[in-house]
């Protein structure tokens, strides 16, 4: 190209684009000569000389003053080439040293190819002219997107591959919704793309560009890439000036920590952004001071920064002062533990203790409702000091679990709503949490109806040096068990820290920890879980209170979440190592907490899946499209119980301030299960860690295949448990249900218990055990309602919306995991009688046959095509854009535990295909469907009266068949 004029070659230079670049891809144009490189789209007005229309001359006749043009490589062009030879694109930009101002004012500063569908900017680069065919051919290759031809130009000379669209919303097109010639041909199953957009202060402008980004971002997972997003800190508005101010080593570290396009939808629910009135940056938080007269105070700072022992003196003050304390948790035993150090008698010990309850007392929020132990009034906690240890993980706990809290949880969030008036109007309510942040602080104000001024301390102390974690990057934690089982071979003592209980699982604490002790006899092992600590014949019978006493005796400790927040282990010098398995059962930032209850500085080995285990109601990172399926899978499943048109709206209301907080925080949950490994290894950088990847270390099949064999024996003995246990009587299955403690006998009879009541009362056995675990019993109930069941399904679901509800009200969010109304009717809608009609038995000869060309079955397949939303919502099945009829026939037959399987082919040489039929069904559920068929005609009979069915019934008592969905 020409040579630049000085002012246009110190503009790019300015912007940290090496020189041979700007050589390669910019010129100075003026006078006519620019209509030659801007007049090249081929619609353009044009005379019957072919010369331009005199209104386009007009419009653009500023350009003549002078201004340079840059354009860049046709990769759509490149793509295809055998041979490497350099085509440009005749799109192309021109910034004209004077520009257009519109009519309203507004100056246009670049000119693209006028009437020509938009291009990228891939900048040729001189040093390696065979750059953007390599980097078409190495789909590891990572790409940046940006905005601007300079920002493409400046990361082009750092080393990137970085390609600039003219504007954010360039990338794709509105009329069709799919991305542009230019990034498709770069899109690659596994490709890593990078958005990097400017930083901006102003509203609109955020907006539109975390719109451009979601869309952006959306189409290339879409096309089955890695999709990251490089935020820029500011004040430096684009990538260049960040480059210009900071350096290259900067870019480089933000290129490195760019978030996961799940976890930066939701960066915006794991922020803190209200004024710090107290900035700390100190190890301890030592003896900070809150004004009297506060009502809302948050607290973060670093895990083991003595905030505990900051309540210690805040809680005493209080009872000095006569102001009685309720601590809320999320566990029983990290409760009792946290009370126990800073003074204060947990709910259990009232009895017991001679001040009882004058001085306030610690809860678990599954109890905060007046059936409970507690008899919680709210009405007790007016003037009080409200503390919520963990407030994060506490609150999602309370809007998310489906043990204890979810019976009763419409009341204990009436009642906390009063209890957070009372706190906010007189008294006082603390949250402290690490990773605290706006969500949980507004949630309390939501709650409460009242808009507060909180004082939020801010400590940042972060460690000098940086510790050591150890991340096995493999696909399955052999490889970390085989160190494990190395380290404690060197004599090392381990506390180890999983997400599973149950024998049935190899990677549960006990199965980890008998085949442990298969080699090393001689080793004191101690197993922390749920079961344990209830256990009063076990040494971890309420261990949790006095960790620091117990665990010097032990050489290893494997334990589950039950470890994971509240307890400080402060001994310093007896454990090595910690370890860390985590499977995504509990969040990335649970997950990281359990390592942080050891507080000795000694080396973490983590292994972490890829992928969480579930995700949240529809798997959305987006607030609104999580609350919009949530809403319209609810009124569909009213309108359908009362017989009323989807479409309106029916009368029920929910706790809008808890159900934004659940929508806000499950978002981040749902980013997390997306990227779980990731989101644990930058937490973990951010709180100090140096990460050393292990991918190479040796797997030692010997001791895999123990663990095999440990995990068989341990299961087949929990299953022989079980079916040799009593058998109990209702009324001592309910008693020993509510009990807190529980040995192993106990634990085994409660099992069976509740299997048997499950399944109509057949018979407990291995088989059953083993069917059960592997999820058998939602594939069959939902087979039954389909089926022999389908006359029982609204007065089933009907009476379980009156037990959950509580004075007009439902807690939505988790109101369809005990309704099947809605699923039958939508598995109906779509066709699935067709499946599971036509040989129920496998008895029959002739089954009915299927192949995907069948008409029924592309109707089957459109059908599901356009409601993929709904399907998504109602039944989590993601209607996948390569799935067939047979594939997407299986999705929903799996939801049922039956498949169609290939029985032959049809069609001569070449014209051949596969033909399916459905796999008999001989697992024993018809003989379940009789059992459940009489308990529901029983439980019909003894309803007949029930206010809840009446509407159900005519006068004589029978059952109106005719309003049953």
């Amino acid at each position: 190209m020409t040579t630049l004029t000085n002012s246009h070659l110190q503009e790019w230079l300015d912007s940290q684009v090496p020189p041979q670049i700007i050589e390669a891809n910019v010129v100075s144009l003026e006078g006519d000569s620019v209509y030659d490189w801007l007049f090249t789209a081929a619609n353009l007005p044009r005379r019957n000389d072919l010369r331009v229309v005199d209104w386009v001359l007009k419009r653009y006749r500023h350009v003549e003053e002078g201004g340079w043009w840059c354009a860049g490589e046709d990769l759509v062009e490149l793509k295809k080439q055998s041979t490497y030879s350099l085509i440009q694109t005749l799109w192309g930009q021109f910034k004209p040293d004077k520009p257009f101002v519109q009519p309203d004012g507004k100056i246009v500063k670049y000119e693209p190819t006028p009437r020509a569908e938009t291009r990228v900017f891939a900048l040729h680069n001189p040093v390696h002219p065979r750059f953007w065919l390599e980097v078409l051919t190495n789909i590891h290759t990572p790409i940046i997107v940006t905005e601007g031809a300079k920002k493409a130009g400046c990361l082009l000379g750092l080393g990137y591959a970085a390609i600039a669209l003219p504007g954010i919303f360039n990338g794709y097109r509105r009329e069709t919704g799919k991305l542009i010639a230019d990034l498709a041909v770069l899109c690659a199953p596994g490709r890593p793309i990078y958005i990097c957009f400017d930083h901006d202060t102003k509203k609109k402008t955020i907006d539109n560009v975390r719109i451009a980004i979601q869309q952006l971002g959306r189409l290339f997972r879409q096309a089955e890439c890695k999709v990251f997003v490089i935020v820029l800190p500011g004040p430096e508005k684009g990538v260049d000036d960040f480059v210009a101010a900071r350096g290259a080593e900067a870019f480089h570290d933000l290129f490195r920590s760019a978030l996961p396009l799940a976890k930066w939808g939701t960066q915006q629910f794991n922020q803190l952004t209200y004024t710090t009135s107290q900035e700390l940056n100190q190890k301890f938080l030592g003896d900070i001071k809150i004004p009297a007269d506060t009502r809302l105070v948050g607290i973060k700072s670093p895990k083991g920064s003595g905030k505990t022992e900051w309540l210690i003196k805040v809680v005493a003050a209080a009872m000095e002062r006569g102001q009685r304390v309720l601590l809320l948790t999320h566990r029983v035993q990290l409760g009792q533990a946290i009370c126990d150090r800073i003074g204060l008698n947990y709910v259990t010990e009232l009895w017991k203790s001679g001040e009882g309850a004058l001085f306030g007392y610690g809860l678990c929020v599954d109890s905060a409702h007046a059936k409970s132990q507690a008899r919680f009034n709210p009405n007790d906690w007016e003037n009080a000091l409200i503390i919520v240890d963990e407030a994060e993980q506490v609150f999602w706990h309370l809007l998310n679990s489906s043990t204890e809290v979810g019976k009763n949880r419409l009341e204990i969030l009436r009642n906390l709503q009063q209890v957070f008036q009372y706190a906010l109007e007189g008294g006082q309510m603390i949250l402290l949490d690490a990773d605290l942040t706006d969500v949980s602080l507004k949630f309390v104000q939501k709650m409460a109806e009242m808009r507060v001024q909180p004082h939020i301390v801010l400590n940042h102390y972060a460690e000098p040096a940086a510790r050591t974690c150890y991340l096995y990057s493999q696909s399955k934690p052999e490889t970390w068990w085989s160190a494990l089982n190395e380290a404690v071979d060197n004599g090392d003592r381990a506390f180890v820290v999983v997400q599973s209980k149950e024998a049935r699982s190899r990677w549960s604490a006990c199965n980890l920890a008998k085949d442990i002790l298969k080699r090393h006899p001689h080793k004191k092992v101690l197993v922390i879980d749920a079961n344990t600590v209830s256990d009063p014949t076990h040494a971890a019978y309420g261990c949790i209170s006095h960790l620091n006493e117990i665990l010097p005796e032990y050489d290893l400790v494997i334990a589950t979440p039950c470890v994971e927040t509240g307890v400080s282990i402060d001994i310093r010098g007896h454990f090595n190592s910690v370890w860390g398995c985590f499977w995504g059962v509990s969040s990335a930032n649970s997950a990281r907490q359990a390592l942080a209850r050891v507080r000795d500085d000694v080396p973490r080995h983590v292994w972490a899946t890829h992928y969480g285990m579930e995700s949240i109601g529809n798997g959305s990172t987006s607030k609104y499209g999580l609350l919009m399926s949530q809403a319209k899978a609810v009124q569909g499943t009213i309108a359908l119980l009362q017989q009323k048109s989807v479409n309106r709206q029916d009368d029920y209301t929910t706790n809008d301030a808890a159900v934004n907080c659940w929508a806000e925080m499950a978002c981040r949950i749902n980013a997390e299960v997306k990227e779980y490994r990731l989101a644990i290894a930058q937490g973990l950088v951010e709180e100090g860690y140096e990460l050393v990847d292990l991918v190479e270390f040796f797997k030692n099949p010997e001791v895999i295949k123990s663990l095999d064999q440990t995990r068989e024996t341990s299961y087949a003995d929990c299953i022989a448990e079980e079916v040799e246990a009593s058998d109990l009587s209702d009324s001592q299955g309910e008693k020993l249900s509510s009990q807190k403690e529980a040995d192993p006998q106990d634990r085994a009879a409660l099992r069976k218990w509740k299997r048997r009541r499950r399944f109509g009362g057949l018979e407990v056995t291995d088989e059953l055990i083993r069917k059960d675990d592997d999820g058998w019993f939602p594939q069959v109930q939902l087979h039954y309602y389909l089926g022999m069941g389908k006359e029982f399904v609204q007065e089933r679901d009907l009476t379980a919306i009156a037990t959950e509800q509580s004075e007009g009200q439902i807690w939505f969010p988790s109101f369809l995991r005990n309704q099947v109304g809605v699923k039958t009717w939508l598995l109906n809608v779509l066709g699935i009688q067709q499946f599971i009609e036509c040989d129920p038995s496998g008895i029959s000869e002739g089954a009915r046959q299927f192949k995907n060309s069948d008409p029924e079955m592309q109707t089957f397949i459109e059908l599901a095509q356009k409601n993929a939303w709904f399907i998504k919502s109602i039944l989590n099945i993601t209607v996948g854009k390569d799935d067939g009829p047979i594939r997407f026939a299986n999705k929903l037959l799996k939801r049922l535990g039956m498949k169609l399987i290939r029985s032959g082919s049809v069609g001569g040489r070449g014209r051949q295909e596969k033909v399916y039929e459905l796999e008999p069904i001989e697992d024993g559920r018809f003989e379940v469907f009789s059992l459940w068929y009489e308990r529901d005609l029983l439980k019909r009979n003894e309803a007949a009266v029930s206010p809840v069915l009446k509407d159900l019934y005519s006068e004589d008592g029978a059952y109106d068949h005719g309003q049953a969905a």
